[in-house]
């Protein structure tokens, strides 16, 4: 069963709640895993030891992670983007030609 039939199959039983995809960025964009677990790392040691908290943490994760990267997780999270969208178009007409509502 695809992700857009157990979306159908949940609606057209009234479950309550939702349904999380998720997708990877696309390979051609992912960034080496160790280089952002390591960068990663480190903007979260230094969010905490400069006292940066509650909405103010992911925009400054976001920006040391496109510092220690060279651009490189930016382009990654635009090209998600991007796959996202395009995911999100193929399930809704999927969803919609399978008529769950």
């Amino acid at each position: 069963m695809g992700s857009t039939e157990i979306v159908a199959s949940h609606r057209k039983l009234g479950l309550p709640g939702g349904i999380i995809i998720a997708q990877s960025v696309p390979e051609e964009f992912a960034p080496a895993r160790d280089r952002m677990e390591h960068s990663l790392a480190d903007a979260i040691n230094q969010a905490q030891t400069t006292g940066i908290r509650g909405k103010d943490v992911t925009p400054f994760l976001l920006d040391q992670l496109r510092l220690a990267t060279d651009g490189e997780s930016l382009k990654a999270n635009r090209a998600l983007i991007v796959s996202n969208a395009r995911l999100a178009g193929q399930f809704a007409t999927q969803l919609g030609n399978k008529n769950p509502f």
